[in-house]
């Protein structure tokens, strides 16, 4: 039974849907980008540029990560929500009309600044208006969320660039439609400063050692996710997969397993987060393992199926764990730290990759990137048990 100041199932279902943004700006993008190449083909260094247009917002977000949690200590998240979804939607919608390469990338930097908002405030929003096992359902459904939506995004974005490139930014007023049930459903949340006792500043040491220690296990498990996002294509194609869509088919498995193993992590919640990323990461070192030991196509669209499904197990977990930890009014600045572990594991993700395929080729790759993950779970296995929530 939830408090009485505590959020009502609209206002979570409103604050996932804002966290719906992330997934808008690259899933949106991404289909379009060799149209948008053809369009603009004769402008030098096109390739770059329009690589530019790609990563533009996800870099945006990266590099301001860490003072837009600050200031979501200090300042209403509510109305930081609203002024990121503003910012996002307006700009995001820009390159729907403007004529110049260079106005687009600008527009593009733009809205990452309002995704960085939109992204901390929701998430933030959700881990103070929730507490206990509703607090930890609402950020597994968030990964759940997000990771269904994508797939669907992808498709539809396909679609319509079938139409005009330009087309699929229309998606992005999405964060401006979003600001009606915001300003409706959304209440105003906003830390009130104390003076920290000893004990209390003590315990916050410890809280952020906790949370360094969650930050890298989210770096890892970030890094064997977009493995399968990012790097699994060029492994199909090893493997026999002989078109664009025999590689979207692999990519789907590993999607779904992503999907499933957040839907299982939000119905087992209830549990402590140590069980459900222990076992997470041990299932993300069986499909990897598989991948390496196998070189059959089918084999390694299952196994890719199976290391999703681990890895859609632990995130809702280290996430959950990582909020609990967040001392109240810090909970802004632990976000943008967390966003940033996430983001440079998506950074970090293709050269991790490339440089172990050196060794012996990208099925090896995956194998160690296994064996990265059972000494996670080993890691977590020898928490102590003060941190378990």
């Amino acid at each position: 039974m939830r408090s009485r100041s505590e959020a009502s199932a609209a206002e979570g279902i409103a604050l996932i849907m804002c966290c719906w943004c992330t997934v808008l700006a690259a899933g949106l993008v991404a289909p379009i980008l060799p149209a948008m190449r053809n369009d603009f083909a004769t402008i030098p260094h096109i390739d770059l540029l329009v690589g530019g247009v790609a990563a533009a917002p996800a870099l945006m977000v990266a590099l301001l990560a860490l003072p837009i949690g600050a200031a979501a200590d200090s300042l209403s998240l509510r109305g930081m929500l609203l002024a990121g979804l503003a910012i996002y939607g307006t700009a995001g919608v820009m390159p729907a009309v403007l004529g110049s390469l260079g106005g687009i990338i600008v527009s593009r930097i733009v809205a990452g600044i309002g995704e960085g908002a939109t992204m901390i405030a929701s998430t933030a929003l959700i881990a103070r208006r929730f507490e206990g096992e509703r607090q930890r359902r609402w950020l597994a459904l968030q990964v759940l969320a997000a990771n269904v939506l994508g797939i669907a995004v992808v498709l539809l974005s396909g679609r319509l660039g079938l139409v005009s490139w330009r087309l699929p930014f229309v998606g992005y007023a999405f964060g401006l439609l979003m600001m009606v049930p915001v300003a409706l459903l959304v209440r105003t949340d906003k830390a009130s400063p104390a003076i920290p006792t000893r004990t209390e500043t003590a315990s916050a040491a410890w809280a952020w050692r906790a949370m360094a220690g969650l930050c890298l296990l989210y770096l890892l498990v970030t890094i064997a996710m977009f493995s399968i996002i990012l790097q699994l294509p060029f492994l199909l194609a090893e493997r026999g997969a002989a078109d664009s869509f025999a590689i979207g088919l692999g990519l789907a498995a590993g999607a779904l397993g992503l999907a499933a193993g957040a839907a299982a992590s939000a119905r087992l919640a209830a549990r402590g987060w140590r069980a459900r990323a222990l076992v997470g990461l041990v299932v993300i070192a069986a499909g990897f393992g598989a991948i390496g030991v196998s070189r059959d196509l089918a084999v390694t669209e299952l196994a890719a199926a199976i290391a999703g499904m681990g890895a859609g197990f632990a995130l809702p977990a280290l996430l959950a764990a990582f909020v609990a930890s967040v001392p109240r009014d810090s909970v802004g600045r632990a976000l943008g730290v967390w966003t940033v572990a996430g983001f440079a594991g998506q950074f970090a993700t293709p050269p991790t990759v490339l440089a172990l395929a050196d060794l012996n080729g990208r099925g090896t790759a995956y194998a160690l990137l296994g064996v990265a993950c059972l000494i996670g779970a080993l890691a977590i296995a020898l928490t102590p048990k003060g941190m378990q929530r």
